[in-house]
C-alpha cells in the first residue's frame, strides 16, 4: 500500500480488485461518472471503490449472493470466476445452486485441451 498517496493503481490493478478484464476497465475509465486519475494513468483505490459500491448497489438484487447469482443465471450459463470475482457470491452457494440444477461453466485443464470448459448442473428444459 502507499503511502500519502492513498493506495494509487493503475488499470491492470483495478481490473484485478474489480475481477474483470483490463479492456473492461479501460471501457470503465472513458465513463463520465467515473473518477478522474490522480496522476495519468492512476487512480485513487478509494475513488474507484466507492465508485463501484454505487453501481453495484444500483444494479444488484440486493446483499443476498443467492440472488445476486440467480439474477446473472437468467440470462444463461456465466463462468465460475464471474460468479465469485464480479458477483461475489461465495463458493457454497455456487455449489448449492449447481445441485438444484443451475449451469456454472469450469476450466478443466487437460493434458490435451488446457482450456476445455465443462458445464456444471442440468441446463433448463422445456
Amino acid at each position: 500500500m502507499i503511502t500519502g498517496m492513498d493506495d494509487l493503481c493503475h488499470a491492470a490493478e483495478i481490473a484485478r480488485r474489480l475481477g474483470v478484464s483490463r479492456q473492461r476497465v479501460s471501457i470503465l475509465t472513458r465513463r463520465a461518472d467515473f473518477p478522474v486519475p490522480v496522476t495519468p494513468g492512476r487512480w485513487r483505490w478509494s475513488d474507484v471503490a466507492a465508485w463501484h459500491a454505487t453501481r453495484t448497489r444500483a444494479r444488484s438484487p440486493g446483499s443476498d449472493p443467492r440472488a445476486r447469482a440467480l439474477a446473472v443465471l437468467r440470462d444463461g450459463p456465466v463462468r465460475w470466476t464471474t460468479l465469485t470475482r464480479a458477483v461475489g457470491v461465495p463458493a457454497e452457494t455456487i455449489r448449492e445452486l449447481i445441485a438444484e440444477g443451475a449451469v456454472v461453466a469450469w476450466q478443466t485443464p487437460t493434458r490435451t485441451k488446457p482450456q476445455r470448459w465443462v458445464a456444471l448442473g442440468r441446463p433448463d428444459t422445456p
